[in-house]
């Protein structure tokens, strides 16, 4: 079966305070938030192809962890969009 590329998942090693140009963080976030859902996508593939109560149960804490990011860099996006 296809597992997730976690090579490309947000490691979260920077601050969310960072002083970054808000175009530079709008990009990056961007990115990150494209990665995000790409993660969600293949996990959504996995779920398909697995069968067992405990893949699932791991699939979905995995779904749930990547909706939580996915959200949490929609809104920081977002307020960064309103400062410029």
């Amino acid at each position: 079966g296809q597992t997730a590329r976690r090579g490309r998942c947000w490691t979260g090693a920077g601050s969310e305070d960072e002083i970054v140009p808000d175009e530079t963080a709008l990009d990056e976030i961007s990115r990150e938030i494209a990665i995000v859902r790409d993660n969600l996508r293949q996990l959504t593939e996995q779920a398909a192809a697995f069968s067992g109560a405990r893949d699932e149960e791991l699939t979905a804490e995995r779904v749930a962890a990547q909706e939580a990011r996915l959200a949490a860099l929609i809104k920081r996006r977002e307020g960064l969009s309103k400062k410029a």
